[in-house]
């Protein structure tokens, strides 16, 4: 009986166990299966607990994530070129912008051949001495002029007697000033015949045949200033190619004395001016008494003694110089 009693009693303290016990495999299994990824409230932070058997199907999770994250970068990487190539195919279709306009630069006149003409005085008084007194060789050609016999004679005496000439000082003058020419400007020469020019070298850039004719030049006859000037309209427009007025071209007159041949030399100027208003015309005065400043006035030109030719190359290099087109024009 008192085994019976002790299994019996033993039963009744068993029996309340079974609740508790019960409650500690439930409480067990839902710690696994929140640890295993199953998300259940009031459990706090306890799913981040790892277990042994749960950690492949964590692994294969975490893999699944990173696939997942991999492939939306991609689709965004994707999107992000299609956007950009669209854009490129929108560029390429649509018409060129206009380019500013840019302002359209004035045209260069035509550059005609730099020029220079040498009218040079072969009248007969281009033969008296140089050292003579000025006035009285005007007065001399004055009555020569005007048929006196007397004046005539000693002119002819004067022009045949030993000593420097006023031709002498005046082709070495031309000769010097052919000298030092710039290289490719055209020089021609014109003389007196009489009351009529005469062609002595058309313009040519050969300064050889300018400086030989210089030395052949006949001297006796009138003085055609007036003419000659007349002549270089034509002379100077040859050839010009556009309306640039005589720009790079220029006349040198080198004489003794003034008009003698019933010419008015100033109109010609004030005219061949207006013709062409950039052309100069430079003065070489022998005696120093020529009544041509007019003619170097209305032709912005200079006058120069025969002694005095450093101004005059100057004043040659300057019309030369020009040549030069404007900055601001298009070619």
């Amino acid at each position: 009986m008192v085994g019976a009693g002790a299994g019996a009693s033993g039963r009744r303290w068993a029996w309340p166990l079974w609740p508790a016990f019960a409650l500690l495999v439930v409480v067990i299994l839902l710690v696994l299966l929140r640890a295993c990824g199953l998300a259940l409230p009031g459990y706090g932070s306890w799913h981040r607990i790892g277990w042994a058997f749960c950690s492949p199907r964590a692994s294969v999770s975490e893999s699944e994530r990173g696939q997942e994250r991999g492939r939306a970068l991609a689709e965004q990487a994707l999107q992000l070129q299609l956007r950009i190539a669209r854009k490129e195919m929108a560029c390429l279709a649509a018409p060129p912008a206009p380019s500013p306009r840019r302002a359209e630069r004035p045209r260069c006149p035509p550059i005609q051949p730099a020029r220079l003409m040498l009218i040079f005085d072969t009248s007969g008084s281009m033969r008296l001495p140089l050292d003579a007194d000025p006035v009285d060789m005007e007065e001399l050609e004055r009555r020569w002029s005007e048929g006196d016999q007397q004046a005539a004679r000693r002119a002819r005496s004067l022009q045949e007697a030993p000593g420097r000439k006023r031709l002498d000082a005046a082709r070495e003058a031309a000769l010097a000033l052919v000298g030092k020419l710039p290289p490719g400007l055209e020089t021609g020469l014109v003389s007196f015949e009489g009351c009529r020019l005469r062609t002595d070298v058309p313009p040519t850039v050969d300064k050889g045949a300018v400086s030989g004719a210089l030395g052949r030049l006949p001297f006796d006859g009138g003085t055609p200033i007036a003419m000659a000037l007349r002549a270089m309209q034509t002379a100077m427009a040859d050839g010009a190619g556009g309306p640039d007025g005589g720009r790079g071209r220029s006349v040198v007159l080198i004489t003794d004395g003034q008009e003698g041949c019933r010419g008015d030399p100033c109109a010609e100027a004030r005219e061949l001016h207006r013709q062409l208003p950039e052309l100069r015309v430079h003065v070489i005065d022998i005696v120093g008494r020529s009544r041509l400043q007019c003619v170097a006035e209305a032709t912005r030109g200079t006058i120069a003694t025969a002694t005095d030719i450093a101004a005059l190359e100057a004043a040659i290099e300057k019309a030369r110089a020009e040549l030069d087109q404007p900055a601001d024009c298009a070619r």
